[in-house]
């Protein structure tokens, strides 16, 4: 990026020069899949961060700028604007890419766009809830007890522990 003055008739015109295509803007999505009902489960917000490597490989990468927090209030998305699209040698792109910084318990994170953005572009984080198929077998053990009347059918609930393990809640739904 250069700049040039030029003065005329007591005017001062400052004039900068970028050549086109020298940056690019990067987006990120946050995702949230498979808890609907559940979507109290979700944190208030994530942290995400931008990176940047000078090979496809993604290695030595480098943070870019701070990290960034994604909310309801920002529709879970962020646009990095104004990020180099060339290295030094103005031929050699780089290579950008995000992480999750921490990704929220019960669930698995998956991305999708995100295997080094050279030209720009949007990354979707996926958060997906971890869930867990139980069976569940009642056995009626009557032997050596006569006149016993086996119900047709029970009433199974499922229950998880919370606050630390100090207390039993009902799961519900699915």
């Amino acid at each position: 990026e250069s700049a040039g003055t030029i003065t005329a008739e007591g005017m001062t015109i400052t004039i900068g020069n970028e050549r086109a295509g020298s940056t690019v803007s990067l987006s990120v999505e946050k995702v949230w899949s498979g808890d609907t009902g559940y979507e109290n489960l979700r944190p208030e917000s994530i942290t995400v961060q931008l990176k940047r490597s000078a090979s496809a490989d993604k290695s030595n990468p480098v943070n870019i700028l701070e990290a960034v927090t994604l909310n309801a209030d920002n529709n879970w998305k962020y646009t990095w604007p104004k990020q180099d699209r060339l290295q030094s040698d103005g031929v050699t792109p780089y290579y950008y890419f995000v992480e999750e910084i921490s990704v929220p318990s019960g669930y698995k994170v998956g991305y999708t766009n995100n295997d080094g953005l050279t030209e720009g572009g949007k990354i979707t984080i996926t958060n997906t809830c971890i869930t867990k198929d139980y069976a569940v077998q009642k056995v009626w053990d009557t032997k050596g007890i006569s006149g016993v009347t086996i119900p047709t059918s029970i009433t199974v609930k499922l229950q998880s522990l919370s606050d630390n393990g100090a207390t039993w809640q009902d799961v519900s739904g699915k």
